[in-house]
């Protein structure tokens, strides 16, 4: 559970968080749900979100030659 509290003027406008241990390749889901005095609020559609993975180094270009004659 991720708990993000309002800033002075009781108003959050954005925020951003970091979840630990993820798994490139894997796919999470994520939602949000208000909570305040009077209790919480419905939970957002949930998010999913895939890991990136770190991608494969380029092969080296090949190059072939060829004669056309005409």
């Amino acid at each position: 559970m991720i708990v993000i509290a309002a800033n002075s003027t009781n108003q959050l406008k954005s925020f951003t968080t970091a979840v630990g241990n993820v798994t490139a390749g894997t796919t999470y889901g994520f939602w949000i749900v208000a909570i305040n005095y009077i209790g919480n609020g419905s939970p957002s559609n949930k998010l999913f979100v895939l890991a990136a993975q770190v991608p494969d180094a380029p092969v080296s270009p090949t190059v072939v030659a060829t004669y056309n004659s005409y």
